[in-house]
């Protein structure tokens, strides 16, 4: 079974991948590290989310780290946090708050 569709067998996805999107989460969620440098809008957040839970599910990850601009994160970081067993924490704040995050694994 493809990487995408594994993960919306599994998970109910907030956005429907685009063809191209499904088709580059298949192509690089298998890879052991990988980089998503596709152009403003075209779905990085969404690609790099689909491929963290497909290693989530291969059981191989134990932490994914997932950058994306600010205006993003509540709103991703309230639907994974409807998922069970991950831990999602949003790295934001002021200098001194980001300090005091505990960035272990729990």
């Amino acid at each position: 079974m493809k990487p995408t569709d594994l993960v919306l067998n599994h998970f109910e996805i907030p956005l429907d991948p685009y063809p191209l999107q499904r088709e580059e989460v298949d192509r690089l969620a298998p890879l052991q590290t990988s980089g998503w440098y596709w152009e403003c809008g075209l779905g990085k957040t969404l690609g790099s989310t689909l491929a963290a839970l497909y290693h989530k599910l291969q059981n191989r990850a134990d932490q994914v780290l997932v950058l994306m601009p600010p205006i993003l994160i509540r709103g991703w970081e309230r639907w994974l946090n409807q998922i069970k067993g991950i831990r999602v924490l949003a790295y934001t704040g002021t200098p001194a708050q980001r300090r005091d995050m505990d960035l272990r694994e729990q």
